[in-house]
């Protein structure tokens, strides 16, 4: 019988997987607490880091976003 690893992923383990993903025309956006920390892994020049009181609020720029250019992927 295999021991399963019920060990989640912390949040910079989640962000570094996503940063290593070829992109090309994506958007990722990033609020609050994953902001600090996606700055950090360097961002690149169509990533909207949103910091100033957003809790909340990177579902509906993400939409927004998603509506206004759907030929782009919004992360």
């Amino acid at each position: 019988m295999m021991k399963s690893n019920n060990r989640k992923m912390s949040l910079v383990e989640s962000l570094k997987a996503l940063q290593s993903v070829r992109r090309e025309n994506e958007v990722v956006i990033t609020a609050m607490g994953t902001a600090r920390e996606w700055m950090e892994l360097g961002a690149q020049p169509l990533d909207w880091i949103f910091v100033p009181s957003s809790m909340g609020q990177a579902t509906a720029l993400g939409l927004g976003l998603a509506l206004a250019q759907p030929q782009r992927k919004v992360i």
